[in-house]
């Protein structure tokens, strides 16, 4: 398997918007493979944004979705059993 950061720069991967360019706030602007191909549905990108950091989505998954408390969450992030954002 090929990892698609080393077959850059390509100029055909170019022309087919293969990379989407994000600006990831520890990696700095990056360029991002994306899918083999293009779908009306995703006619202007498929990602959106870039990758998250580790524990961005704590409060939104852990206590939007399932049902945990701010004082849970944090208790496990006390206890090292999840992780905080980096930063």
């Amino acid at each position: 398997a090929r990892n698609a950061h080393r077959v850059m720069p390509n100029a055909q991967l170019d022309a087919r918007a293969f990379f989407e360019e994000f600006e990831h706030p520890f990696a700095g602007k990056k360029q991002y493979p994306t899918l083999p191909w293009r779908s009306s549905w995703a006619a202007d990108g498929w990602y959106g944004s870039p990758p998250p950091t580790l524990g961005q989505h704590n409060a939104e998954i852990l206590g939007g979705r399932l049902g945990l408390s701010a004082a849970e969450i944090d208790r496990l992030q006390k206890k090292g059993v999840i992780a905080s954002k980096l930063g």
